[in-house]
């Protein structure tokens, strides 16, 4: 496995060259921001790149570190984990319907905020930031970057996500050139590592509720049955939307990287799985914006 080793850091861009890059590139970025999240509301985008810039200034301002490969690759990034963070927002919410409750007891929708909030939602947010370690996308992070620490691990990595995403084991086996036994052993050592982790971080298991009911009384939002009634979201449906929306089993930032400049090789297989064959919207869409700045 190619050890990826940091980029040192550089000369911290001015806020001219800031200024310039944002006027050129505004639009592009737009178009970037709904690339990887699928949102069309202009404002919402506009706030997701005014954001970025905010942030970007801020950083110059306080003379951090800036060790990014190019301004560009630095402002894609925030970009993508600006998406990620507003998402993530209504992550609780979907798991606490898809557990049949929520604190106060009612089910309301998920909404992907369009502003910066206010003072009483920040407060809330802080809140709910203590309540995050419940998130299934953390755990699957955490996961994710344990399998990324161990070159060994990484194929187990990729049969897990295609597990997630419906492939049966024949499927997963036939696709990585594997026997069937050992793609039920990976899946089964996944597992396993997951309820560790989900015992880890859910203490009041609410979330491991959620393996189990699969059907809710005031169901959150789901796809609409012949009969009218609203299907309540599956199991399934929860996780496609954390590893779309919420980036839970994308690569580090120095692996994507790499893979940019190496897409072919095998030290990136998951990678090639996870934006070739998945694809994910967000790592898709940040490559396609490294390659055209």
């Amino acid at each position: 496995m190619t050890t990826v080793a940091p980029n040192p850091p550089r000369s911290l861009p001015t806020a001219e060259e800031v200024g310039r890059l944002f006027s050129a590139e505004r639009e592009h970025l737009l178009n970037i921001v709904r690339s990887m999240s699928g949102v069309s509301d202009v404002g919402w985008r506009e706030d997701v790149v005014q954001w970025v810039f905010l942030k970007l200034l801020q950083k110059i301002e306080n003379g951090e570190p800036f060790v990014e490969t190019t301004l560009w690759q630095y402002v894609c990034w925030r970009a993508r984990n600006r998406i990620i963070d507003l998402k993530r927002r209504g992550e609780l919410q979907m798991l606490e319907d898809l557990a049949g409750r929520s604190d106060d007891g009612e089910v309301r929708p998920v909404e992907v905020p369009g502003r910066e909030p206010t003072p009483l939602e920040n407060a809330a947010d802080r809140e709910r930031y203590e309540r995050k370690k419940k998130l299934l996308s953390d755990i699957l992070e955490e996961y994710s970057r344990r399998c990324e620490s161990q070159p060994r691990m990484l194929s187990g990595k990729e049969i897990l996500e295609r597990m997630l995403r419906g492939e049966t084991a024949d499927e997963t086996a036939a696709a990585m050139g594997m026997e069937r036994n050992a793609v039920d052993k990976a899946r089964r050592d996944a597992r396993l590592k997951l309820r560790d982790l989900m015992s880890k971080h859910d203490v009041h298991r609410t979330v491991f509720q959620t393996f189990y009911r699969r059907e809710m009384e005031h169901p959150y939002q789901g796809k609409r049955k012949n009969n009218g009634q609203v299907q309540a979201p599956s199991v399934s449906d929860l996780f496609h939307w954390i590893m779309d929306e919420a980036g839970a089993l994308c690569p580090q930032k120095e692996r994507l990287r790499k893979y940019l400049h190496a897409p072919g090789s095998d030290d990136y297989r998951d990678i090639r799985y996870h934006v070739e064959d998945a694809p994910c919207p967000l790592c898709a869409g940040l490559l396609a914006a490294w390659r055209k700045p």
